[in-house]
This record gives structure tokens, C-alpha cells and sequence, in this order.
């Protein structure tokens, strides 16, 4: 795995040491989109259920995602908690939404924890943390070490309408991002 240290443009900003992961696929292009799309339908038998005069939507898996993963840093993640005076400990990825140009987003998790004078003192719930991706990987000021890295993944790349599928994951270590905008957080009960 090649690394690299890149700057994001439009805002430039510095980016944290990120690796490119590539991706193969079975070919390069279809030569024929048309025939290989009415071959594949008719396999599945599909003029017995569509008539003619009767309107489908296809959708395509994206064949282009960009796949980067976080190095893994130095930090050991106890070290990395108790350097924080107040913040919240998040796992898991939870929901999540970004706009199409994959700028502006938010994202939850699936469990959180407040983090006050470096030590995790109790639970969270509704926790949802938004920004400007650019402006959100400038923040990220820790990594921890590879001991720590784990694969993490999705079902979807929350592309198309309908949803596309397809799974997707990165392998990444806990990571310390430094103010961060969270929209709320209550007390777990």
C-alpha cells in the first residue's frame, strides 16, 4: 500500500497520511451496453413479466468509488482519550447523509460516550456529528497504530434513488478529530 500526503482542494487544507486502495473488477468496460443489458434481462426471463410498452428502471453499481483509508498513526487510543478535556467517544457508523457532491454531511453512530477530562464518564444517545469534508480531515490530529486496525464496512454506498448495494469497506483505526460540530447528545438513560 502506497501512502500519501495530499491537500484537498477548494479550500486547500492539509490532509491526514491516507493510503489509495485500488480496486479490481472483472473488466475494464462493457463494449456493448445495449446487447449485454437485453441478454442479461432475458435470462432472467424478464419478457415474461415485462410487456411490451412497459417502462423499467435499471440501475447501475458504481464501477468508480473512490476507496482511501486512513494510515494507521502511532497513537495508542487510551493515550489518544486522555489527552481530550471534553469529548464524545463514538463507535460504529450509525446513519449517516452527505449531498451529492460528498461536501457537506453528517453522520451518527451506534454507540457514544463522553469523554471529560480523558476518561469515558458515561454514556450518550442522539449523537450526530456534521461538517465540510474537506474542513472535517483537516481536523483529524490522531491516528492510532496498527494494532488497532480493524475492516468496517456498508451495504451501500448511499449513491442512486433507489439506493444502490454493494458492499463497500475500508480497513481504518480510531481516529481523533479536534472540534467537530455535533448537533446534540443527550445523557443515555
Amino acid at each position: 500500500m502506497k501512502s500519501f500526503d495530499g491537500v484537498m482542494p477548494f479550500p486547500r487544507r492539509p490532509l491526514p497520511p491516507m493510503a489509495r486502495v485500488r480496486q479490481f473488477l472483472p473488466s475494464d468496460s462493457i463494449s456493448d451496453v445495449r446487447s449485454d443489458v437485453a441478454k442479461k434481462l432475458n435470462a432472467f426471463g424478464i419478457g415474461r413479466i415485462v410487456k411490451m410498452g412497459h417502462r423499467i428502471a435499471i440501475t447501475a453499481g458504481s464501477r468508480g468509488i473512490a476507496n482511501i483509508a486512513l494510515e494507521p498513526g502511532q497513537a495508542r487510543v487510551d493515550d489518544m482519550i486522555a489527552d481530550i478535556k471534553r469529548g464524545i467517544y463514538i463507535e460504529g457508523h450509525g446513519s449517516f447523509s452527505i449531498d451529492q457532491r460528498r461536501y457537506n454531511f453528517q453522520f451518527g453512530g451506534d454507540a457514544f460516550w463522553l469523554i471529560e477530562n480523558g476518561k469515558r464518564t458515561h454514556m450518550l444517545r442522539d449523537v450526530i456529528y456534521h461538517g465540510i469534508t474537506p474542513e472535517f480531515w483537516s481536523k483529524c490530529d490522531a491516528v492510532a497504530d496498527p494494532s488497532h486496525r480493524r475492516r468496517y464496512g456498508f451495504i451501500t454506498c448511499g449513491k442512486g434513488q433507489p439506493t444502490q448495494s454493494g458492499w463497500m469497506t475500508h480497513a481504518a483505526a480510531h481516529a481523533r478529530f479536534r472540534n467537530v460540530s455535533v448537533i446534540q447528545g443527550k445523557a443515555g438513560t
